[in-house]
């Protein structure tokens, strides 16, 4: 489903809960620099940029078919490396395996062979859910913390690509 004024920047057709691994790149609002600063060549993180390390480190602890492999906090973004498993139950979504979204007709829609997203909303364990969750906890600690009184910590989307070969993962813009 596509909203309003936003072109998809997903590939068409490619299912992002399928096993696979993703390059993502995620943005603060306005390219705010508050995940830390630079100095020497190397990244000093700020309270908000630990959170965010802790929080991307996490992301397998919630979602466990998923592994992160080597990412970098930079002031104002991240970029990392997200692996989607495949589980032994072929099921690679978190949740309940037969939990199904309703339809605007009150009736149950089977998942089976679903590719894309219902009405909008991520499907279960594909990348969007887990970056989802990502920035939702970032941004819920920095709440909690008194650390921004910004709404909106991020950029509405993420920019990803998939990493199709070895020397693509080594070589990813």
């Amino acid at each position: 489903m596509k909203l309003r004024g936003r072109k998809s920047v997903r590939l068409k057709g490619h299912d992002y809960s399928e096993p696979g691994s993703y390059f993502v790149t995620i943005c603060t609002a306005g390219r705010a620099c508050i995940f830390g600063v630079i100095k020497d060549g190397v990244m000093n993180l700020s309270d908000i940029g630990r959170i965010v390390d802790d929080c991307w480190r996490r992301i397998p602890d919630h979602f466990p078919s998923t592994s992160t492999g080597i990412f970098q906090i930079m002031p104002n973004h991240l970029h990392g490396i997200v692996e989607i498993k495949e589980e032994t139950n072929g099921w690679t979504g978190v949740g309940t395996r037969h939990a199904r979204p309703p339809n605007p007709f009150g009736r149950a829609v089977s998942l089976q062979g679903f590719t894309g997203e219902v009405f909008g909303k991520p499907r279960p364990g594909s990348l969007s859910t887990v970056i989802g969750s990502f920035k939702s906890a970032v941004t819920k600690q920095m709440h909690e913390r008194g650390l921004c009184r910004e709404k909106s910590l991020w950029q509405p989307r993420f920019y990803d690509h998939i990493v199709r070969s070895e020397i693509d993962y080594y070589f990813t813009p």
